[in-house]
């Protein structure tokens, strides 16, 4: 329980997270957390290791603690009796109350983009033994099989595979065997940015191109997009100002005596998928269904008929149902619907948004019109739905 204090003294919290590298999860995380701090007149300063609690090298107590938390920073939480909040997934310190990626989210998001650019063939490379990495590949393979495809091949990586020569010897020559097994073209989710960058470059020296033949997306963060380096990397966009945000939210109930702790961790979803080069590409083996793929892509969530997408890569409304049966096993209507409708949860997850809104933004002549559209594909109404995403 946290300490007693006089009313019109501010509260001091200590944000656990490292800047020690420049990783957008740690610096956006750390920018929510701050918000929510001004808002409510905190006192705040950066300490991953908690160094600054009392006992712990310095004077300085702590009203609550959020970010990043060690194995040695939960401890000496526990000890002072002070309420921490968690968003480091993989942290070593156990059972505390925590805001998180959904990662198994992001994996699934990954898998609908590379479905829908016409990849069939799927991998994973990450670390598996993670528990984010072990989510991403849960919602990739959910993806996959939906739609009735193989499960991704997987090459587990150790964490720390640039740690030693040896280490990266051994992660060069996994990944290198890895690749050449794959038969392309092929859509690759890789669980962060800097294994995306290696991968890329075995690609090359496997005379692979990218992304016509190994379509690439990665999980974690995009920072090297600003060195230049070219392809620049598809990636999921995390919300992680909003994960700290909620993470400071959580803690302030937690400080008050009149909150329980939370029974399950908050997950806060992706805000989708940044599409950039390694990605940006239609691998269909026609043409003529390539372009009427990247049509429908772009306006996922307009009211699009066959006859517009006929309209725009010049052909009859037959012919394109020839080419997309015989090319991609579906109907283009099919992948019309398929399109929007994710399209239309992406933004039925955002519980600021008015369904109104969403029909108007959708292309629906009504909200009845968007609500039996809705049901006809889900069996539910948009309101079920958005009721259920908010429960879980």
């Amino acid at each position: 329980m946290a300490r007693k204090q006089c009313s019109n003294k501010p509260k001091r919290i200590a944000i656990a997270i490292e800047l020690d590298f420049p990783f957008p999860h740690h610096y956006d995380c750390c920018r929510g957390i701050q918000r929510y701090a001004d808002e409510r007149g905190w006192l705040t300063v950066i300490d991953p290791h908690l160094v600054g609690m009392a006992g712990q090298g310095g004077p300085a107590e702590y009203d609550g603690v959020v970010g990043r938390i060690t194995r040695q920073a939960a401890e000496a939480a526990r000890v002072n009796g002070i309420p921490v909040v968690n968003h480091w997934l993989n942290s070593p310190a156990k059972h505390l109350p925590g805001v998180f990626t959904d990662f198994r989210e992001g994996g699934r998001i990954a898998g609908e983009h590379l479905l829908a650019r016409g990849f069939r063939n799927f991998g994973y490379l990450g670390v598996t033994r993670d528990r984010g990495g072990s989510l991403q590949l849960a919602g990739f393979v959910q993806a996959a099989r939906t739609q009735g495809f193989k499960a991704p091949a997987t090459l587990n990586s150790p964490r720390d595979f640039e740690a030693t020569h040896e280490a990266f010897g051994r992660f060069r020559k996994q990944a290198h065997h890895w690749l050449a097994g794959l038969i392309p073209p092929v859509g690759i989710l890789v669980g962060n940015e800097i294994m995306a960058r290696y991968l890329v470059q075995i690609c090359r020296e496997l005379n692979l191109r990218v992304p016509l033949d190994v379509g690439i997306v990665e999980h974690r963060d995009n920072y090297v997009v600003s060195l230049g380096i070219e392809p620049s990397l598809s990636s999921v966009d995390h919300d992680w100002q909003r994960i700290g945000y909620r993470a400071a939210q959580l803690l302030n109930g937690l400080m008050s005596s009149r909150r329980r702790l939370p029974k399950k961790p908050i997950l806060i979803k992706p805000r989708g998928l940044t599409v950039r080069a390694s990605s940006d590409a239609f691998v269909v083996a026609d043409p003529l269904a390539a372009k009427a793929l990247r049509f429908i892509a772009d306006h996922a969530r307009e009211a699009v008929t066959v006859e517009d997408v006929a309209r725009h890569v010049h052909t009859t409304r037959r012919t394109l149902a020839r080419r997309f049966h015989e090319f991609l096993g579906r109907a283009a209507s099919d992948e019309i619907n398929r399109l929007r409708l994710e399209y239309i949860k992406r933004r039925l997850e955002d519980p600021d948004t008015s369904l109104g809104a969403i029909a108007v933004e959708c292309g629906f002549p009504s909200p009845s019109h968007f609500a039996r559209f809705f049901r006809k594909m889900t069996g539910m109404r948009p309101k079920d739905y958005r009721s259920r995403i908010a429960n879980k």
